[in-house]
């Protein structure tokens, strides 16, 4: 009889369990975020991990377009400016040229009134040709004063025109500065710092890496308590639940457990990248003990216990093998095997329980025997209505 790795069975917890990859967070923090309407990228970050105060600078961003719009309403302040000067001097040579007429038609009114005097020795069409233009005269003089007034009134309207167009790009040019000020962003509150994941890369972001309105950036502590962000497949997500009980272990401490549960699942999944069909989910879970207390931004492997079944039969799943649609294993026998039908539950990646079929203390092998070498099959009888089904023994 050939020899084969062998597995005895025994009565013992059977654990379903899913392992998956998560990382530590805290609990309550304060998230540095990019600015409000800002499209661009980062030229410099703070170190993962680095301990900054209250006003340091953590990150330098870039947003070109910003640059573009402020570099813009600049050129075009300043033109506004030019071109109220030049509406000032244009004016002013307007005032010039009407208050030379003005001055112009008071001369010819005073000569006019002198004429008048001389009257009475003309004849009456000379006297007549003079009451005229003396008329002529005072009605030119009523229409300079008219329009003295009236461009008084354009001029200065639109000069405050050009002043609030002024005002306005002032504004403009203001806010963009703020916004500009706003891409060299400062620590609000002392801690340790954890570099936020790209939502792209799903990589702690780094120089180069596009970010936008919003998009967390960096995250401080705000005190000890941790959570654990676990970011899980479709078909893991569905079978984990709430309240699911999790081990931790983490890389960089390879002594170290934590353990909690899951609190909180997201309904809504993600891409893995961009355009992509396939989609992560992302879970929370919470770290209520821990043999040390480990560091936020630690990565940690993450064994998530499904369903616990105490004193059952489990056996390997390399020893359940498929034969003409049945779940069988092969049981050694003194001079041979058997091909024994089995019935089967809950299993796992590595286990399986057995609900009927096997025994404990029997032995039963982890490969399959060549057929030569089995010496008896049992199989389940088909149940008949109104007896007890029963094992079925047939000698090779």
């Amino acid at each position: 009889m050939p020899a084969l790795a062998t597995y005895i069975v025994v009565n013992s917890d059977f654990d379903n369990i899913i392992s998956v990859d998560g990382y530590i967070e805290p609990l309550n923090s304060v998230t540095v975020s990019c600015p409000r309407y800002v499209d661009g990228t980062i030229l410099s970050i703070v170190e993962d991990g680095a301990f900054v105060e209250a006003g340091d600078t953590l990150c330098v961003l870039e947003d070109k377009s910003l640059l573009e719009e402020y570099q813009w309403v600049e050129t075009e302040l300043k033109n506004a400016e030019m071109d109220l000067e030049k509406i000032k001097a244009d004016q002013a040579l307007q005032y010039a040229l009407l208050e030379a007429e003005v001055k112009n038609n008071e001369a010819e009114t005073q000569i006019a009134n002198l004429d008048s005097l001389q009257l009475k020795f003309n004849s009456s069409n000379q006297r007549r040709i003079k009451e005229l233009e003396l008329q002529i005269t005072l009605i030119q003089k009523n229409k300079l004063q008219k329009r003295f007034k009236s461009l008084a009134i354009i001029q200065q309207s639109e000069i405050r025109g050009q002043e609030l167009q002024i005002q306005r790009l002032k504004n403009r040019l203001e806010t963009a500065q703020g916004r500009i000020n706003e891409m060299t962003i400062k620590s609000p509150v002392s801690g340790m710092i954890i570099i936020a994941k790209h939502f792209i890369t799903q990589k702690k972001m780094t120089v180069g890496d596009p970010v936008w309105n919003n998009m967390p950036i960096i995250i401080i502590p705000a005190n000890k308590d941790l959570k654990v962000k676990i970011d899980a497949s479709e078909e893991s997500f569905k079978r984990i639940s709430e309240t699911n009980n999790v081990e931790y272990t983490f890389d960089a401490m390879p002594d170290n457990k934590a353990w909690g549960k899951i609190v909180k699942k997201s309904p809504v999944g993600r891409p893995v990248k961009e355009n992509s069909k396939v989609k992560i989910f992302e879970i929370e879970a919470s770290v209520d003990s821990f043999s040390t207390l480990p560091e936020p931004g630690f990565t940690c492997n993450c064994e998530i216990l499904l369903k616990r079944v105490k004193d059952t039969i489990v056996i390997p799943q390399v020893a359940v093998f498929e034969q003409d649609s049945m779940k069988v294993v092969y049981v050694i026998k003194p001079n041979g095997f058997e091909l024994r039908q089995v019935q089967t539950g809950l299993s796992s990646p590595k286990e399986i329980i057995i609900t009927k079929g096997l025994h404990r203390k029997e032995k039963i092998t982890l490969s399959k025997p060549d057929a030569e070498f089995i010496i008896k099959r049992t199989v389940f009888k088909i149940k008949k209505k109104g007896t007890v089904p029963s094992g079925k023994t047939k000698k090779k």
